[in-house]
């Protein structure tokens, strides 16, 4: 089976993070989201080929940082580097999924394929929806049910038949919905040959309006799981899915780096060369290295290294690199090298 992860975008909604810089790369419970989805897709043993499409803006960010992210697997992830057009706008997943499906750099020797955004986490394994995938001999989506209606604004809402055929696909809807499509297919050859005429025809190159391109002319079934699903591309989206692992893999603590009057409440996952004053830390909360952190409290939040906090109540909150924060900040994503200081 092929793998192909789309990491490129512009990632608006978490900006000023991720303005120059890739959201896949922003490490939730201590590791890059991209790690948490490659040690997922590495769990389906069919697995032959990984490849990352990313955009030429961005590739050093990966160039970087892809050696150092250890998966513990034999095949190891090849980049994909799509250049702009000559207006400057970044190709949609569409255009990069049929380049590296018509490049000479890649062995798509399996004529299955697994289509992923990036900025996904799943709570169940994928090796389950690969499994689904062949025992209905079918193209599929995996659709994310929610246990109550749930706001449906930033994701596509499928139509699906008694027989589980997705016959249509509403993008972004106001209201509320019991179901998600997610940024995950599996695919055969046919259907990525189809990316061809669909570049021919359109303009719009959305994974959600190829697929409801797709459900008028070719069978795509649902696989429905209740398990946890997180998109990243939101602060509610980054912080969630970094608790959702925060509680999975147990609390991290550098303990002989804290100092008196100090309360933990797990799950909370501290790097190292961080000081810690005075303060109250969790649930939810991870800090990367070089950070300190001085008379606060702090909830179901993430603070990127070498950043100083001091004097504050930080919760729901998201805070970039070498930032210096004083006072009180809830529900705010707050961009590298800020200096916010409140009475």
């Amino acid at each position: 089976m092929n793998t192909i992860i789309l990491a490129g975008g512009y990632a608006e909604r978490l900006w000023p993070i991720t303005e120059n810089y890739p959201k896949t790369l922003l490490k939730i419970a201590g590791k890059p989201v991209l790690y948490h989805l490659l040690k997922n897709v590495i769990k389906i043993p069919e697995l032959t080929e990984l490849i990352i499409a990313i955009d030429e803006e961005k590739s050093s960010f990966f160039e970087d940082n892809l050696n150092s992210i250890n998966i513990g697997a034999s095949i190891r992830p090849k980049l994909s580097i799509h250049y702009s057009r000559k207006n400057g706008e970044i190709k949609g997943p569409i255009e990069k999924i049929y380049e590296i499906i018509n490049s000479h750099e890649f062995e798509l020797e399996s004529e299955d394929t697994l289509i992923v955004g990036g900025d996904n986490i799943f709570g169940f394994d994928l090796s389950k929806f690969y499994n689904f995938f062949k025992t209905n001999n079918a193209n599929c989506n995996a659709v994310h049910k929610y246990t109550q209606s749930a706001d449906a604004s930033q994701f596509g809402v499928p139509t699906i038949t008694s027989s589980g055929q997705i016959t249509k696909l509403m993008e972004k809807p106001k209201r509320h919905y019991r179901l998600a499509s997610t940024a995950c297919y599996l695919f055969k050859r046919e259907i990525l040959e189809k990316t061809e005429s669909y570049i021919k025809r359109y303009r719009d190159d959305s994974l959600g309006n190829f697929i409801n391109w797709l459900v008028t002319n070719t069978k795509i079934i649902a696989f429905e799981f209740e398990e946890n699903w997180y998109d990243i591309g939101t602060r509610e989206g980054l912080l969630s899915a970094n608790a959702f692992l925060l509680k999975s893999s147990g609390e991290k603590m550098m303990p002989n780096l804290v100092q008196g009057e100090i309360e933990i409440i797990p799950p909370v996952y501290l790097e190292e060369d961080i000081i810690v004053s005075k303060s109250k830390i969790g649930p939810n909360v991870y800090i990367a290295k070089k950070t300190q952190i001085e008379n606060s409290v702090i909830q179901n939040s993430i603070i990127y290294e070498s950043s100083k906090i001091k004097n504050c109540f930080l919760r729901d909150s998201v805070i970039g690199q070498k930032s210096t924060i004083e006072g009180n900040v809830s529900e705010a994503v707050i961009g590298p090298k800020s200096l916010l200081i409140r009475d």
